[in-house]
Order: C-alpha cells, then structure tokens, then sequence
C-alpha cells in the first residue's frame, strides 16, 4: 500500500523516470587497512571492533520507521540509510563500520509504528501493509492463536508438520462449499458481462468450457509435480517455500526450491499464453498465424502486445519484432480489435475466476469425478479430492482490470 511494486502493465511508459530512481553506486570511500600478517591480536581487535560497530539491525528498523512515517520508501532519509545498509553489510569483511549519523536518529520521544511493539515509548496506529498484517496476526491470536479454522482452510486439513494440505476429505466437502458461497463474488462475473447461468450465451458457455478444460490440465500437471517432489501444499509448491523437505532432497534444498520455482513459473506461462491464443481465436485477429513456430522472440512479442492492447484501457499500441527470416512484423489492432479483445479477455479471466471459486460449479465438478471413481476404483486417489485454488490468478491483472473498469 505505501511500497512501489514495479510492473511495466501497470506503470506506464510516460511515469517511469519518475518512480523508478537511478541506480544508488554504494562504493565505500574508506578502505580498511592492510596488514600482511594477521595476528592474535588483529583477530581480537576485528571481533571486539565488529560487537561494538554493527549497526545494520539499527539501521534496518530505522529505515522502517522512516518508511512508516513518512508514508514512502523513496523519502530523503530511507535513501541515505539504505547507502548506510550498504556498507553496514559489507561491514564484517571489510572492517569500515556504517557510523549513523545524528540527524538520522530519532529520538526516544518520537512515536513509532505500532506493530513495533515498544514498551517504552510513544506509539502511533499505521495503517501500512506490515500495520495490516500484523493486525490480522493479532486478532487471531487474541481468538486463541489456532490458525486450523480459518476461512481460508476451505474444508483442508493440516498434517502433524503444520502444512496446510490440498486434499479434501469426504467429512470436508461442506466446509469447502460453505467457505466457497462466502468467497464466491457474483459481481465479478457480472463485470465482465458472464452469464455463467443462462445457455442462450453461447460465447459465455465456450468460456466457461475452455476456462474449466484449462483447470483440469492446470490442476493436473501441479498436482504431478507436488508428487514429483514429495509437496503436499499448495502454497509451498507455488513460491519454493518448503517447509518440510523429503528425505530424499534434504541435501539439495535450495536446488529443489529454485527448480520448483522455475517449472511452476513454466506451467503458468503455458496457461496464460493458452489464454490469450485463445482470445485471438475468437476475435479473430490472427496475431499469432504469421509465426512460424510458437516460440522465439517472435512469438513473446505477441503475447506482449495482446496483453498491453487489453490491459492499456484501449489505447492502440504498436510493436515491432524481428521474425527469424530477419524480416520485421508490426503488432497493430484497430480499435474495434481491442475492443473485442478486452470483452472476451475480460469474459474468460472471469470464467477462471468462476470454474475455481463458485460453489455450484465446484460441488457438481465433485460430483462428476466421484461417478468416474466409481466406475474406475483405480484412478481415486487415496488421499481425498485435490482442491487446489490458484488457477484464476494466472489472469489475476486482467479479473482486476474487469473490477476496476465497472467500479465494484
């Protein structure tokens, strides 16, 4: 809420000399000073010398407080601190302390954020997004600290590490359809213009019917790769922050992280460039009939240009990309193409938004794969229905678009 999240969608060209600062050079100007024979007495000086001028835990909560306070991480204070972060980091092998200058200091009477959790000292409530946060952290706490029955649970359950699991038990089933008709907006849809209960719109049922094929092959492949590698929640799976690792990769953590992280950011991508080959089919704007093969730059910048004509509030864009033949395609919609385009895109983002979330839709899913377990035992999985959430957040920017351009 008060930080700066860059997103080139979201910023446009004309702002971003004006948000973006020029890189900080953080070059030291003091050197420490050699010696060509490290003694005792030289290591006794560095530790007693790094005790008393470490400074970085210092700097670090008073580049907060002065973030807090002056309601922007860009202000004259935070960017001197962070110059003092710098150098405080390098601290312990260079041996130049980051020294804090007084005017950067604040005094104990100066009230702080209240999540800071001072016992001695004024505070003040901050309604930033760590104000937020930790409000929310709070308030569960004070409700008796127990985090299993929490509406975003949805009928889940948790296993003896504390991981929040995506298999859905029989016994949960009416957990997750009551939690689901307290989360399920109907204005979401009804932004985009979806009828998700009416047959007559036959552009709103081919939605709906390719926005819940693409679940199911979404679904499917990370439910292959939570077995892959032994991840049972979904979360965990989607950022790389595993909690608790199988035996057979506790010796390569952070390989597994980063290497789950690099093929969920893969999946995602092949879903949401499916999304927009799909509103080029049904507009009819054949971008992507001009390419040779679906990957190279070619291809990336059509992608980019479908997705700045519909996130852009119709303003007509231009793109030029370099085909492998060298020779050069211009990327150019009318403003009836980008009209078109924005309706259907904003119509399938919803569609995804309602084959994940509406409880209707959801329970008859349900339904349809218990008669196929039924008449297949082998496929039921043993653990319960995996239920699984982030689907719709693969077109999140364009269900957000929707919202804001009906004012709901």
């Amino acid at each position: 809420r008060n930080g700066h999240n860059y997103n080139e969608r979201k910023v446009s060209t004309e702002n971003l000399e004006a948000v973006n600062h020029p890189p900080m050079d953080f070059t030291c100007d003091t050197k420490a000073k050699h010696v060509t024979q490290v003694t005792d007495e030289h290591l006794l000086d560095h530790f007693i010398n790094h005790a008393k001028s470490d400074t970085l835990g210092r700097i670090s909560m008073l580049w907060l407080d002065y973030a807090a306070i002056q309601k922007n991480a860009g202000a004259t204070e935070c960017l001197e601190l962070a110059k003092l972060h710098s150098i405080a980091v390098d601290f312990p092998k260079s041996g130049v302390p980051a020294v804090i200058p007084k005017t950067l200091k604040l005094a104990r009477s100066t009230p702080r954020p209240h999540w800071r959790e001072l016992k001695n000292g004024p505070t003040y409530d901050c309604d930033s997004i760590i104000g937020l946060l930790y409000d929310k952290v709070v308030v569960a706490m004070d409700r008796g600290g127990d985090f299993r029955y929490h509406d975003s649970v949805a009928g889940r359950h948790w296993n003896r590490q504390g991981q929040l699991l995506c298999y859905l038990n029989n016994n949960g089933r009416k957990k997750l359809m009551r939690h689901l008709e307290k989360a399920y907006k109907n204005e979401i849809p009804e932004s985009a213009g979806l009828h998700p209960d009416d047959d007559s719109h036959d552009l709103d049922n081919h939605c709906i019917y390719f926005a819940e094929q693409q679940k199911i092959m979404y679904d499917n492949e990370l439910v292959q790769l939570m077995n892959r590698y032994k991840i049972h929640a979904e979360g965990e799976i989607l950022t790389g922050c595993i909690r608790k690792f199988h035996k057979w990769n506790k010796k390569r953590q952070h390989d597994l992280a980063e290497e789950v992280k690099r093929q969920c950011t893969s999946l995602r991508r092949t879903c949401r460039d499916n999304f927009f080959r799909e509103v080029d089919r049904i507009c009819d704007t054949n971008i992507f009939a001009s390419l040779k093969d679906d990957d190279g730059e070619g291809y990336d910048e059509a992608i980019d240009a479908m997705e700045e004509a519909i996130l852009h509030d119709g303003r007509q864009r231009r793109r030029n990309t370099e085909v492998r033949d060298d020779d050069a395609q211009q990327f150019c919609f009318s403003e009836k193409d980008i009209e078109q385009m924005s309706l259907v895109a904003k119509k399938m983002a919803s569609s995804y938004y309602h084959v994940t979330y509406d409880p209707t839709f959801v329970n008859e899913a349900m339904e349809d794969e218990d008669n196929e377990s039924r008449s297949d035992e082998t496929n039921r999985n043993k653990e319960g229905y995996h239920i699984l959430f982030s689907f719709p957040w693969i077109v999140a920017d364009i269900i957000a678009k929707g919202i804001h351009d009906t004012n709901i």
